[in-house]
């Protein structure tokens, strides 16, 4: 029988290796930190922008303004022609929204049983009635889409291009041919 070398066993097992010794380390120097012009132009801009953003989402938070002065914003805008204020019973059947729940709420319906127009305003008690506003609102575009389908083309057109608003406590639904007249009244009065 053959004797292995030495160097034929190491061969064989070389895949087990010896731990390597970690290098020594050296003691631990302070860091030096040097405030050059450009660390605290850094450091100011990423403050200001701290700010900035803190600010932003408390000021989008809540409105101050009271809802008589949202009201009266769409009633200086409104084409009586066209629209009608509702009642809350008339927002509860075609919305499914109780006013009761609400702080305050809005209605106006197209004079014509032929019009997809419609406007709503609701003023929450807190932002955790948004989802089920917005549904009720996406709820509502859909059935005047399909209302109108097939027969009156534009008033259809109306329903699909409505528009869902939120601005803090605020939700609005703006369904109109006019729409930017209506958006610009609620955005300007908060």
């Amino acid at each position: 029988m053959k004797e292995l070398s030495p160097k034929t066993f190491r061969f064989d097992y070389d895949f087990i290796r010896e731990p390597e010794q970690e290098p020594k380390s050296s003691p631990r120097r302070p860091v030096r930190f040097s405030l050059t012009p450009m660390v605290l132009l850094q450091i100011i801009s990423v403050s200001l922008l701290a700010v900035f953003i803190i600010v932003m989402i408390a000021s989008g938070a809540e409105s101050s303004t009271p809802f008589a002065d949202v009201e009266a914003s769409f009633d200086e805008v409104l084409d009586s022609g066209l629209l009608r204020k509702a009642s809350s019973a008339q927002l509860k059947r075609f919305y499914s929204l109780n006013p009761a729940d609400y702080a305050n709420t809005l209605f106006y319906q197209a004079v014509s049983g032929n019009s997809a127009e419609e406007i709503v305003l609701v003023e929450m008690k807190d932002r955790s009635q948004l989802s089920e506003t917005e549904a009720a609102f996406r709820n509502r575009i859909s059935t005047r889409r399909s209302d109108f389908a097939g027969y009156a083309p534009a008033e259809e057109q109306i329903a699909e291009n409505a528009s869902i608003l939120v601005k803090g406590r605020y939700a609005c639904l703006i369904m109109s041919g006019d729409s930017g007249r209506y958006t610009d009244a609620f955005l300007g009065s908060l």
